[in-house]
């Protein structure tokens, strides 16, 4: 079978349908163990962007053979389909609840929905966040929240990044789970140790941005946030 790989010029795809259409392309890999494409899991993951800017059962065909192409096709079709109306919904939620934005220092501020795994790691870069989340292994990607005290301060900040008062850890860790199964997260981590996955292409993106910390929009906007808070003494 044939290979494409992403090129600079790919269209931009949101996060969310991203990770959800690297977590389908993952769960293939144990339908169709004989596609040799499908069972490569950078491969896929570095290239799904791409895939999810056809629109024609041929080309998954091509690189996936017939029976695993028109499967992942007909799911792809799907996918875009229910996270186009799942975003309209969000997108009126939100401008009913925040006003189309987020209040920081008096100020509302329009942005786009945050992402949790983003917000944990702006806040590792902090030192102000250091006793509630903090790095084991920065050179392989493993953090840890500090049980009891981080538990309850991370889940505060993301229910505050969120507009979501009644968050708990209970409720933010069924995301990190999901992370372990999209390959954002490695899996098999004891209680409260997570581990990156750098060569998740969404990762390493976003690992780049904050090589520039004052013009990476998601470290200014949750580095205000834990200001905020920690000055109430929250």
């Amino acid at each position: 079978m044939n290979r494409i790989y992403s090129s600079s010029n790919c269209v931009l795809v949101d996060q969310l349908m991203e990770m959800k259409a690297t977590q389908l392309l993952l769960k293939a890999r144990w339908r169709y163990p004989e596609v040799t494409n499908l069972q490569d899991g950078v491969y896929v993951t570095s290239c799904v962007a791409e895939f999810l800017t056809w629109k024609s059962s041929a080309k998954f065909e091509k690189i996936f053979g017939s029976e695993a192409g028109k499967d992942l096709f007909a799911k792809f079709q799907d996918l875009r389909l229910s996270v186009k109306n799942e975003q309209s919904t969000d997108d009126e939620n939100d401008c009913e609840s925040n006003g189309c934005g987020a209040q920081f220092n008096g100020q509302t501020v329009r942005r786009r929905k945050p992402i949790l795994w983003q917000f944990l790691m702006c806040l590792l870069e902090l030192e102000s966040t250091k006793s509630y989340i903090r790095w084991k292994d920065k050179t392989c990607g493993l953090f840890e929240l500090t049980e009891d005290k981080g538990t309850k301060f991370v889940a505060f900040l993301w229910g505050r990044a969120t507009n979501n008062p009644k968050m708990t850890y209970d409720t933010m860790s069924r995301s990190l789970r999901s992370y372990k199964e999209n390959g954002i997260f490695c899996p098999s981590t004891p209680p409260l140790t997570h581990r990156f996955n750098y060569e998740h292409p969404e990762i390493v993106r976003f690992r780049d941005s904050l090589k520039d910390t004052q013009n990476c929009k998601p470290m200014v906007m949750f580095s205000k946030l834990v200001e905020q808070e920690l000055c109430l003494g929250r």
